[in-house]
C-alpha cells in the first residue's frame, strides 16, 4: 500500500494571496505549484489529481469558486494536461522573468 501511494505522489500549493495578478475574481485561489514524481509522468496521476482538485477546494475553501493557474506559453504538454482536466485558457497573459505565462481557470462548482 505504501509503495502505491509513493508512486502516485503529487503536490499542490494553493494560495489566496497573489491571485489578483492573474484574476479579477475575489473568490479565486491560485494553484501556484503542481508537480508529480518524474518517474510517474504519463500515468494519468496528474490528470486525476487535477480533476479532483475542485472538489477538494470546494470542501476546504468554501468561499472559493475558481482555481487559477499560470503556465509558460511554450509548455504545451502542461497546457494540454490542464485542458484535459477541465482548465480553460482565460485569454489573459502575464510576462514574467522566464517568459510569457498563459492564465488558465477552472470553476470549483462544476464537476469536470
Amino acid at each position: 500500500m505504501k509503495e502505491k501511494l509513493m508512486k502516485q505522489w503529487r503536490k499542490y500549493s494553493l494560495h489566496e494571496q497573489g491571485v489578483r495578478r492573474f484574476s479579477d475574481n475575489p473568490a479565486a485561489i491560485l494553484l501556484r505549484t503542481f508537480s508529480t514524481d518524474y518517474h510517474q509522468l504519463g500515468k494519468r496521476y496528474g490528470k486525476g489529481a487535477l480533476r479532483r482538485l475542485p472538489a477538494f477546494v470546494q470542501r476546504v475553501f468554501s468561499h472559493i469558486d475558481e482555481i487559477v493557474l499560470a503556465v509558460n506559453v511554450g509548455n504545451t504538454l502542461a497546457r494540454r494536461l490542464y485542458e484535459k482536466a477541465g482548465y480553460r485558457d482565460t485569454g489573459r497573459r502575464v510576462m514574467e522573468r522566464k517568459g510569457m505565462l498563459v492564465i488558465m481557470s477552472c470553476p470549483v462548482s462544476v464537476d469536470v
